[in-house]
């Protein structure tokens, strides 16, 4: 027991000791082939916000691009026909905010057409009172000379 003790206390003294070790400066010798893809540091990928035909592209991969630069045309016919309707659509909009719109020129006849009546209906109102005071007055007549 004592023997097996010194060993492993002989190992553990001598495992302590440093040994420094170099590098070896020397050619390849093996080569690994390996399948992988490589990335770009500063590359973005680029999404279109409309389906459609990429056109008129004007890059090349690699190039810089500038903020604002058109670099390629999507041609999508689908997104010309709602351009089109979109413009329709503010033209009528246009047309319902200028004074010669239709729904105020509605309202503008409404109010005349109720100006109308409430001078009809306050004539007539005034017909009735004075109608009113006649009978009121003629009755009592009727009743003093009774």
């Amino acid at each position: 027991m004592k023997l097996f003790t010194t060993i492993i206390l002989a190992l553990i003294i001598t495992s302590c000791i440093k040994k420094e070790s170099k590098p070896i400066v020397q050619d390849i010798k093996e080569l690994v082939f390996a399948s992988g893809s490589l990335e770009w540091e500063n590359s973005y990928n680029l999404t279109a916000q409309t389906d459609g035909i990429l056109s008129n592209i004007s890059f090349e991969i690699g190039d810089l691009a500038k903020k604002g630069e058109i670099i390629a045309n999507i041609d999508n016919p689908s997104n010309i026909v709602s351009k089109q309707t979109a413009k329709e659509q503010l033209s009528i909009n246009e047309q319902n905010l200028s004074s010669s719109a239709p729904a105020l020129q509605q309202l503008q006849q409404n109010i005349t057409f109720a100006e109308a009546k409430y001078n009809q209906d306050k004539l007539q109102s005034e017909r009735y009172e004075r109608l009113y005071k006649l009978q009121v007055s003629l009755n009592l007549s009727t009743k003093i000379i009774n």
